[in-house]
């Protein structure tokens, strides 16, 4: 996260043009990038998110024309989804690509495809909770994984 921060402030020291098109090459490019692939990729804690959150409001306002609008009407207004919104896409598309054998499935013991003659395509998660006395960030992990998540946003799909 810190590497997306030190870019966006070299794009803004380096490059004075602030137009909407040249902003949003270097934004997807360089800095969206970065928090794509931070090591707090899926953040599931509140902080986390909103530092994520925080750099890229930050370019986004500095976009000639958008400077007035608030942080929603300008990723309306630029065509681009907020990073949570990317992240649950992520994850949807992944398990789709899991259940066609696309890719391979990271956590077989954790997800299961079920192929629904009515419903059509459901996942299933085999975690279950945490047994015994376990430390709450055991609890946290096991809640905020990939295969407790995914599962319930590829499940909220309306069956084709």
């Amino acid at each position: 996260m810190k590497k997306a921060k030190t870019m966006a402030s070299w794009i803004l020291q380096v490059f004075k043009t602030r137009d909407r098109e040249h902003m949003m090459t270097l934004y997807t490019t360089y800095v969206r990038s970065l928090l794509d692939l931070s090591p707090v990729w899926s953040p599931h804690q509140i902080g986390d998110i909103m530092k994520l959150k925080s750099v890229q409001r930050s370019c986004t306002a500095k976009i000639e024309g958008l400077e007035e609008m608030d942080y929603w009407e300008r990723l309306k207004a630029l065509g681009i989804c907020s990073l949570q919104r990317r992240r649950e896409r992520y994850k949807i598309l992944y398990l789709w690509k899991i259940a066609h054998d696309l890719v391979p499935n990271p956590s077989p013991t954790a997800i299961e495809i079920r192929r629904l003659v009515k419903h059509g395509l459901r996942v299933v998660r085999k975690i279950g909770k945490a047994r015994g006395k376990c430390y709450k960030s055991v609890h946290s992990l096991i809640f905020n994984s990939f295969a407790s998540t995914a599962v319930g946003f590829f499940n909220a799909l309306p069956a084709i």
